[in-house]
């Protein structure tokens, strides 16, 4: 009889090992879910925001290039103004 509660206990013991083995696997097949799912999230959102960097970075140069392309056109501008509005004595000029 005794050897008959060893073995019962015996087995109840094993079976709730293995619960608690197969327990543990769900846990952490699920949380490998999980962090999978984040990691594709995440490198998601980092191909997004290295498509906004890369956007914004161009926006830069083409207005660097516009305010360049201004710049030089007011300088010209002035220059053209000083050549027109100066005086027809320079020494360059011969009467």
């Amino acid at each position: 009889m005794k050897d008959a509660c060893d073995s019962a206990r015996a087995w109840r013991i094993f079976a709730f090992h293995c619960f608690e083995a197969d327990s543990l696997q769900a846990m952490v097949e699920s949380k490998r879910r999980e962090n999978q799912v984040q990691l594709q999230d995440s490198d998601k959102r980092i191909a997004e925001l290295q498509i906004t960097l890369r956007n914004q970075k161009e926006e830069m140069l083409q207005a660097k290039r516009r305010a360049d392309a201004l710049e030089r056109e007011v300088l010209l501008d002035g220059l053209t103004e000083s050549i027109i509005d100066a005086p027809m004595n320079c020494a360059f000029v011969k009467s």
